[in-house]
């Protein structure tokens, strides 16, 4: 495959609560996906439902954000008949918040800037493109991607950190659909597994601890320096969080720079502007270096 943009149109939105309510948040992530080519299938100062465009592969994806009367603002992924509903993901409301929105018509990722290990501040979710042999194959699938283990709960790992969820000392929270297969990965429960969501990066090299002389990066540049873009496949388990991390799709607008930089930089990738979505991350021998990259023009 290669890397894949949607022509928009896109969202690169910034809200600041006000009064630290839920609906703010409700109505700045409504605004933000309107911009970018969603529909909004019903709305209320309790629940709204939008829905993806469609894909040239003929998918589309539904969300739910919801008031749920206390706590935080809550997040849930559903295909378009909403006969599969997502556990929730949260993100927790305060005044002078601010959050970024950064969405195209079939993927969104809502986050505050303030700190990348504070729980409850950041959500991703889409349905993927596909390549042509899947074509058919997969008529659903949609992800989402949260950073927290419950509503004010702990703080998980997320694509703000790392590219992987195989990380040893933490485990992230997710939900996934293919098909007919829905899995919902419970951090509360679960300790990390082989089926953890996923970006599985192609063209990078290990990188570990340097060990006899020998550095810990390897295969991440090219001869002349030029860092390495990966196309971002996502995968995980389609029904058990022990199953295989078998590769869905990729994500759109996209890409993953085969080094660690800073969050939330400037960057280009041919005509397309974009950011580094992933914080400094150097990786370990459970999970790459590299940073996404996400474009939103």
């Amino acid at each position: 495959m290669s890397l894949r943009f949607s022509g928009g149109p896109y969202a690169n939105y910034t809200f600041t609560q006000s009064t630290g309510t839920r609906l703010e948040i409700m109505q700045g992530l409504q605004y933000a996906l309107t911009l970018a080519g969603w529909t909004t299938i019903s709305s209320s100062t309790s629940i709204i439902i939008m829905q993806t465009q469609t894909t040239p592969e003929s998918l589309a994806m539904r969300i739910k954000i919801y008031d749920p009367g206390s706590g935080s603002t809550r997040v849930d992924i559903m295909n378009v008949s909403q006969a599969l509903t997502s556990g929730d993901c949260w993100l927790t409301p305060a005044a002078n918040k601010i959050w970024r929105v950064v969405a195209c018509p079939y993927q969104f990722f809502i986050y505050t800037q303030m700190s990348m290990y504070n729980a409850c501040e950041f959500v991703a979710a889409g349905t993927p493109a596909l390549p042509p042999w899947l074509v058919g194959y997969t008529t659903q699938c949609g992800w989402i991607k949260g950073n927290s283990n419950g509503d004010g709960g702990g703080w998980t790992g997320s694509f703000r950190t790392e590219l992987s969820g195989f990380n040893a000392d933490y485990y992230s929270h997710w939900s996934g659909f293919w098909n007919h297969q829905y899995i919902d990965r419970n951090p509360a429960n679960e300790y990390y597994r082989t089926g953890d969501m996923t970006l599985v990066t192609t063209g990078i090299g290990y990188t570990g601890t340097s060990t006899n002389g020998a550095s810990g990066n390897q295969g991440r540049r090219w001869v002349d320096n030029t860092l390495n873009l990966s196309d971002p496949l996502i995968g995980w388990g389609a029904s058990a969080i022990a199953d295989e991390a078998r590769i869905m799709g990729q994500l759109w607008d996209c890409a993953i720079a085969s080094d660690a930089f800073a969050a939330d930089l400037t960057v280009t990738i041919g005509t397309h502007n974009g950011i580094t979505m992933t914080s400094s991350n150097t990786g370990s021998t459970a999970s790459p270096a590299g940073t996404l990259i996400v474009c939103y023009s």
